[in-house]
């Protein structure tokens, strides 16, 4: 289940789906047999991003607004995509067994591609209705996340012998190394929305395992909370001031992206964090 919360106001509401951001607070329940591995569609865009004037969705996914992993019989585990109504499921690729671990597929910036983890490989759905593999290599590769302009993608690969963050380009060419951290594994990054930061957890780094922030520009990575278990997900507020994240109890919790003040939002399991188009709301999955 996904719950709804405002600062100070309780529980909202309750859906199954994670909606596009200008349909969140209009959203309405939906029932379906699906595991609760759910998308929100564009999490990352700015609200000038859903204007008139913002990218549209390919022909292949017009009118199609929410992803999720299903298991048909006999057909298995699948990525689907659905329209806002919860009709007209559309099978986007057969995949391996979600897993735990597993989070959800992430739209493009435009929404016209999905990128999602296939157990140990990356690969994007695209707009042509291709579904392309964006790491070719032997190794296991996991966690990936669109950059703001959709143009570059980050995520964790344990090709050098432990896990660093690296990205490529959409395409899946020029691989490069961010970590570059032999004696730690760094694991699950989130891009802020501004594009100049990447959220990673690290365990152990000189003793204090847990979330640094990464500035690009420069490459400095900085200590921000000791919390997050390595796939943990991690969210960025839309203005980038917050970061909402899985913590390593099971529930979720809001950290300052600057000064790394932790503020726990809930009391009970809870997963897949996603932000109101405002910032004053987190949606996500109650276990």
């Amino acid at each position: 289940m996904a719950y709804f919360f405002g600062p100070g106001k309780g529980l909202i509401f309750r859906v199954l789906f994670f909606f596009q951001r200008e349909h969140l607070e209009r959203a309405v329940p939906l029932v379906a047999l699906v595991i609760a591995f759910m998308a929100l569609k564009g999490c990352l865009q700015n609200s000038s991003q859903n204007s008139a004037s913002a990218p549209q969705p390919a022909p292949v996914f017009a009118g199609y607004n929410i992803a999720f992993f299903a298991h048909t019989i006999p057909e298995g585990w699948g990525l689907y995509v659905m329209k806002e109504d919860g009709g007209n499921w559309k099978l986007a690729a057969y995949t391996e067994h979600p897993g735990k671990n597993n989070p959800t597929a992430q739209w493009s910036p435009d929404g016209g591609s999905l990128l999602y983890w296939d157990k140990t490989t990356i690969r994007c759905y695209d707009n042509t209705g291709n579904n392309i593999r964006l790491d070719n290599d032997a190794s296991n590769d996991g966690m990936p996340c669109w950059s703001a302009g959709g143009d570059k993608v980050a995520f964790h690969t344990d090709r050098d012998g432990n896990s660093e963050i690296y990205t490529i380009d959409a395409d899946g060419t020029n691989p490069v190394n961010l970590t570059n951290d032999p004696a730690n594994g760094d694991f699950s990054p989130a891009w802020s929305n501004s594009g100049n930061k990447i959220a990673f957890v690290s365990t152990p780094r000189n003793g204090y395992g847990g979330i640094y922030i990464m500035t690009l520009n420069n490459g400095r990575q900085v200590f921000l909370a000791g919390y997050g278990p390595k796939y943990g997900m991690k969210v960025w507020s839309p203005d980038d001031k917050k970061i909402a994240v899985e913590d390593g109890s099971g529930t979720l919790a809001v950290i300052e992206a600057v000064g790394g003040a932790v503020k726990h939002i809930t009391d009970f399991p809870a997963k897949e964090p996603a932000w109101s188009p405002d910032g004053s709301r987190i949606a996500f999955k109650g276990m």
